[in-house]
């Protein structure tokens, strides 16, 4: 880590505690908390249904859940065990999340009141969605608390054609699940749901989890058009509409056979021939992952210039990973700008939350490259990325504790070293 200059700063790291703690949970917390100024909520119509910006729809299902349903799954997930070596596949951090049903098969005792709650998704999906053999494939629970996780970032769910969620105990946390209508992370709008309802929303709607207090506990329903597409692990639902022009399918093409999952084996020119096709719709995603296999030479011959003008195309449509690349590039001089251009592009994406922006964005204020020396809003920043896992942040937090910087919980400054000039 660069030099650092030294004033005495106190940093309280992964300590918040929920003050709701000794509440108690599932039927005592259906009910959500009152709107928390400052946050937008999503609002639905009389049908149940949401504009998520683009054409894109949420719906709710009201009461989908019964009570007891509810507190066994709140009970199972609350009291599990969570391993951090099972990783989260949207960030590689822990995921704090057990599975009750895992591609179709009931991994816990809790799987008990799946069938009856199946049998209600199954007529809310064939009615919404004109999908009859549509099953739940996985039903994941998830645990979402200070001294463990609070975020998920935006993310789109590949392996299913419909996603249903509950947050089984809403009268416990702020924040939670939202949606983003566009690229922007000031368009995104939180779920204010009872505990026995579930918004439902397809493989397009761009969502993530932000818990801004207290301890969430929630049920993901991943559903698949088929029984046989959730055994086999295929997502054969993108090519039809991909083909008919749907970005979002096309995107989602790309996305899938530059990784190689879901049925779609990996294939780089496959991958730039449909994000390609997204990315000329306009579509944010897609402009920042063709920019990035051009960058890298996959499945197209490497032209530098030409990635880095469709990841600036991204970036400013406000889509927050273009956003961090775009940083990258100035800091390496690969754009010109510098190191203030390169502070500019981290500081808006450190504001959407991007973990590895935040972390640059606190080591250029705490060093002063390219911004104004502030070190108290650099902590500020590194101590968000921290919060979010990412590694170098607690270990520069840990290393500014240890040189008498700032003060952390449980950390003792290094003793000074005795001068070992010559005397004179």
């Amino acid at each position: 880590m660069a030099s650092w200059c030294t004033t005495e700063i106190t940093v309280l790291l992964l300590l918040a505690v929920s003050t709701r703690a000794d509440e108690p949970t599932c039927e005592a917390s259906i009910t959500p908390r009152a709107h928390v100024p400052g946050l937008r909520y999503v609002e639905f119509g009389d049908d149940g249904t949401a504009d998520a910006g683009k054409g894109r729809v949420a719906r709710i299902a009201h009461n989908i859940l019964e009570l007891d349903e509810v507190a066994t799954l709140a009970s199972a997930v609350e009291n599990f065990e969570a391993s951090e070596k099972h990783l989260d596949s949207t960030d590689g951090l822990p995921a704090y999340e057990m599975y009750v049903r895992h591609k179709g098969k009931d991994t816990h005792t809790a799987a008990a009141v799946l069938p009856a709650i199946e049998a209600r998704i199954g007529a809310f999906v064939g009615d919404k969605y004109g999908c009859s053999e549509c099953y739940v494939c996985s039903l994941l629970l998830r645990r979402y608390k200070a001294d463990e996780r609070q975020q998920v970032k935006t993310h789109f769910d590949r392996m299913a054609y419909v996603t249903a969620v509950a947050s089984l105990n809403p009268a416990e946390f702020d924040g939670g699940l939202f949606l983003q209508r566009t690229a922007r992370a000031d368009s995104r709008e939180f779920f204010a749901t009872s505990g026995r309802d579930a918004a439902f929303h397809q493989y397009d709607l761009n969502h993530g989890v932000d818990v801004q207090n207290g301890t969430r506990l929630s049920a993901v329903f991943w559903i698949t058009d088929t029984e046989m597409s959730c055994r086999k692990d295929l997502s054969p639902w993108y090519l039809a509409p991909a083909e008919a022009g749907s970005a979002d399918a096309q995107d989602a093409l790309g996305e899938l056979y530059q990784l190689g999952q879901h049925g779609y084996a990996r294939d780089a020119r496959k991958a730039v021939e449909w994000a390609t096709k997204a990315a000329e719709q306009g579509n944010e995603a897609a402009q920042s992952r063709l920019g990035r296999l051009l960058l890298a030479g996959e499945g197209v011959p490497r032209d530098p210039q030409l990635g880095l003008s469709w990841v600036r195309k991204a970036a400013e449509q406000g889509y927050s990973p273009a956003e961090y690349t775009m940083g990258v590039a100035c800091q390496y001089g690969d754009l010109d700008g510098g190191l203030e251009e390169a502070a500019r592009w981290f500081r808006l994406a450190a504001e959407a939350g991007i973990a590895a922006a935040q972390y640059e964005m606190g080591v250029a204020l705490v060093n002063g490259d390219g911004v104004a020396m502030d070190q108290r809003k650099g902590v500020d920043w590194l101590q968000k990325a921290a919060i979010q896992g990412k590694a170098e942040a607690i270990a520069d937090l840990e290393t500014l504790a240890r040189a008498g910087i700032i003060i952390l919980p449980g950390i003792e400054p290094d003793e000074p070293q005795p001068d070992e000039s010559p005397e004179e």
